[in-house]
């Protein structure tokens, strides 16, 4: 995100979420929802296909 340009509060904005909300989704203390997802994916320009890599199944990768 950050060799984007694209910060917290930037990501926050445009899933119009709080800067908090945000950070508990990074951190697993809140669950995203699948819009969240996508459009996280889109803002990063990163193809849908490869969501399982960003936001593995329960939060946890697999290996």
């Amino acid at each position: 995100m950050m060799e984007g340009g694209i910060d917290q509060k930037y990501l926050a904005r445009k899933l119009a979420l709080s800067v908090p909300c945000l950070s508990g989704r990074f951190t697993s203390k809140s669950p995203w929802k699948q819009d969240e997802m996508y459009l996280t994916m889109d803002i990063l320009i990163i193809p849908h296909k490869e969501m399982h890599k960003y936001f593995p199944p329960n939060g946890e990768e697999r290996s």
